[in-house]
């Protein structure tokens, strides 16, 4: 394999994860004040954990897309 054709799988991994990233760090930024304020509501340590839960499948999901992309 070139150089050039394994320089542009990995600039492709690369641009992957960034693009998967973007939204998953707009969504942590915005959850800033939540997870400030929520354990102190009925329910809402269990919600922000569900939150956190789905932020993580996330984040383990553009992980592997970047993985795959290879």
């Amino acid at each position: 394999m070139s150089v050039y054709a394994r320089l542009l799988r990995e600039l492709r991994c690369v641009a992957v994860l960034a693009l998967a990233l973007v939204p998953l760090v707009v969504m942590v930024v915005a959850l800033i004040p939540a997870l400030c304020v929520l354990p102190f509501f009925r329910n809402g340590t269990t919600r922000l954990l569900r939150v956190v839960d789905r932020l993580t499948v996330w984040l383990r999901e553009a992980l592997r897309g970047a993985r795959d992309a290879r």
